[in-house]
């Protein structure tokens, strides 16, 4: 019955995808929050195929059929050839790995996030396009904030441990109660969703005066706060700089009018977090790191030794965490490496990492200039100031969390991606 009620779900939405394949884009990036596993396909260690991996397939299929001679497109020739040499070494560690099934599902996580980036650019037409993208995002957000911050603030005051509550707020250790983490499976992931939200949001608004994007920061900064994620803290702080320091290039009143409501919005936050004994807790969460709590020093010496050991091709893709007992003298059981840059390198070695390297470089240089190129006040503008600087803090971020295989992450590089090849396509006319 559920397999049944399944497939016909998919029938209906591939034919509404062969009708409005832009459907497909708000779709995928509404999806991204939801990490849910509905067909019962195992590959490697994975659980299934994940909502959003379901909804690219059936809008890959659906714009491939409508391509006329497979005339398919790819997102900048010099980002898909580092890329796809990234990958190609990626796939060459696995010879030396000892544990195939965690190589094959992280390369199966790269696949996809291919599918999607080629999908996605084969879709849009103009960068106006790219709205479908933010507001499925947007959307997509909201929802699973609101339901995440309900749940935390039943599961604060109530103390339960109801089913429902639990997989949105998970208990933790007693320096605090609760880390929100609403649909995904990391109080850090969720953080880092956060901060792509709310960047992305504060900058739509700061332009566009769209107060509906002011709600989708202010839901963002809560969520933020509530993962209880001290780097992703430390990061938005970063972001909202990097942010405003365009905002503010030309001072107006009305500029600084508005920068001052936002920061009210915020101080208004600060009664309701000291009546749920939350001030507490993140002054404890600030100024508490033990090496029991915090074990991060631990794994990065143990991803450096793994890299050591096999530096030119890694010890597999995505197989750390499965062996980082075997590189640390202390106990390190199952960890991620909390870290993406180590992660790569121990993974697939020095000739993957660079590689990998060079795909960022090219993203971050594409996203500078868009911003030189297109006209100030436009969307572009505005869109390549948002998806920037979202960029760059997720990028931050890396430092204390693998965002390697992160569909958010990959999401707002394709959207750079489209900016730039747009940009090229302009220039080539003029």
């Amino acid at each position: 019955m559920v397999e049944g009620t399944f497939l016909l779900a998919a029938v209906i939405l591939f034919l509404v995808l062969l009708k409005k394949p832009h459907f497909g884009l708000w779709l995928i990036a509404f999806s991204l929050p939801f990490r849910f596993s509905f067909a019962p396909v195992q590959i490697g260690i994975s659980q299934g195929l994940k909502i959003t991996e379901i909804i690219v397939l059936l809008t890959a299929i659906a714009v491939f059929i409508r391509k006329p001679s497979f005339n398919i497109k790819l997102p900048g020739r010099g980002f898909t050839v580092l890329f796809l040499l990234f990958l190609f070494f990626g796939l060459l560690s696995i010879t030396g790995s000892e544990n195939f099934d965690y190589c094959l599902t992280e390369i199966l996580e790269y696949a996809f996030i291919v599918l999607m980036m080629l999908t996605i650019f084969n879709i849009i037409i103009n960068p106006h396009e790219c709205k479908y993208l933010i507001n499925g995002l947007m959307v997509g957000g909201v929802v699973s904030l609101c339901i995440g911050i309900g749940a935390y603030i039943i599961a604060v005051l109530t103390s339960t441990k109801n089913i429902f509550v639990i997989p949105l707020a998970v208990n933790v250790t007693s320096t605090f109660r609760y880390r929100l983490l609403a649909f995904l499976n990391d109080p850090n992931f969720f953080a880092d969703y956060c901060l792509c939200i709310m960047i992305i949001a504060l900058t739509i608004f700061l332009w566009e005066r769209k107060f509906n994007f002011l709600l989708f920061s202010f839901l963002s900064l809560v969520g933020l706060f509530l993962s209880f994620s001290r780097s992703a803290w430390i990061i938005a702080v970063i972001g909202l700089i990097l942010v405003l320091r365009y905002y503010l290039s030309k001072k107006s009143f009305t500029k600084v009018l508005f920068l001052l409501t936002v920061i009210l919005l915020i101080l208004l936050l600060l009664p309701f977090l000291r009546n749920m004994g939350l001030l507490t807790e993140t002054k404890t969460r600030l100024l508490t790191v033990t090496e029991e709590e915090n074990p991060r020093l631990y794994i990065w010496k143990a991803a450096l030794n793994a890299f050591f050991s096999h530096p030119l091709l890694g010890i597999g893709i995505g197989s750390f965490k499965s062996v980082a007992y075997q590189y640390s003298s202390e106990m390190i059981i199952y960890q991620e490496t909390h870290n993406v840059f180590l992660d790569i390198l121990a993974g697939t070695g020095l000739l993957g990492f660079i590689f990998w390297l060079l795909s960022i470089f090219y993203i971050l240089i594409a996203g500078i200039r868009n911003i030189k190129i297109y006209k100030q006040s436009s969307y572009e503008y505005i869109l390549s100031i948002a998806t920037l600087a979202s960029f760059v803090v997720m990028l931050l971020h890396g430092f204390t969390l693998n965002i390697s295989t992160v569909r958010h992450f990959w999401l707002i590089a394709i959207i750079i991606l489209i900016l730039n090849e747009f940009n090229l396509k302009k220039e080539k006319t003029d």
